[in-house]
């Protein structure tokens, strides 16, 4: 019995000591995010002679409009003696818009069997992001740390279509909300300042294809839908700052 008492309590010390550095953390992140968006953008309906028409505007790639990225986080560090486990939640807010205007023009589409130009526009914005993740943390020289990890994140976003052309007032805007899951590797490093921990961490994210299709009315003799499936990209480099308990 005492030799078993001795054991667990020499087991106890090591864990004790292996896990030392175990801990919660929470922090913030503020960076820099940049869009890498192509769009497969369609028309289809009736011009103004009542013929039926479908438009193919191809894969555009959207222009990127870079934004403040915010971010919330915590999580729980799990040391593992040469090297952490962490497994992470967090929130982000930015205002990344991704934007493309283009034109096609559509022959003999008005009454006098001239010319009709069709122009379309699509906007992608990313609302907000919730996260969840894990990676993991190896420190390479005193105080100083290289991370790695994957992200799953769970956004909403607002796409929209217009469409403009000599059809009497041109085509209404389509505005709808989707979410969408995507997922997001990332790398970094930290420097522990004693107090806090701050460091750098640059992350690519990819999400699921966002459809987006409505009515775009234009005139009583003309009717048009514009389409488009975007499929969404992020660049986003943040600095951070944590602190564990």
């Amino acid at each position: 019995m005492k030799k078993i008492l001795m054991c667990t309590a020499a087991a106890t010390m090591l864990a004790g000591s292996a896990f030392a550095d175990n801990g919660a953390y929470v922090g913030l992140g503020l960076g820099n995010t940049f869009a890498n968006a192509n769009a497969k953008i369609d028309a289809s309906g009736e011009d103004s002679l009542s013929r039926s028409v479908s438009l193919n505007f191809g894969t555009k790639k959207l222009k990127d409009t870079r934004a403040v990225t915010g971010k919330l986080f915590g999580g729980y560090e799990f040391d593992l003696s040469d090297f952490s486990v962490l497994t992470e939640v967090g929130f982000t807010l930015d205002d990344t818009e991704a934007k493309h205007n283009t034109a096609l023009t559509l022959t003999g589409a008005v009454d006098d069997g001239g010319n009709a130009p069709i122009i379309t526009s699509t906007r992608l914005k990313r609302d907000y992001t919730f996260s969840i993740g894990a990676g993991v943390k190896k420190e390479f020289a005193d105080k100083f740390s290289a991370l790695a990890g994957v992200d799953v994140l769970y956004s909403r976003f607002e796409i929209k279509s217009k469409g403009q052309g000599t059809f009497d007032d041109g085509l209404k805007d389509v505005r709808k909300k989707r979410a969408k899951f995507g997922i997001a590797p990332w790398i970094g490093a930290a420097w522990d300042l004693g107090f806090v921990e701050t460091g750098l961490r640059y992350q690519y994210a990819k999400y699921q294809t966002i459809k987006n299709a409505g009515d775009g009315v234009a005139g009583s003799a003309n009717s048009f839908a514009v389409s488009n499936k975007v499929k969404p990209a992020y660049h986003t480099v943040m600095l951070t700052v944590s602190k564990k308990f």
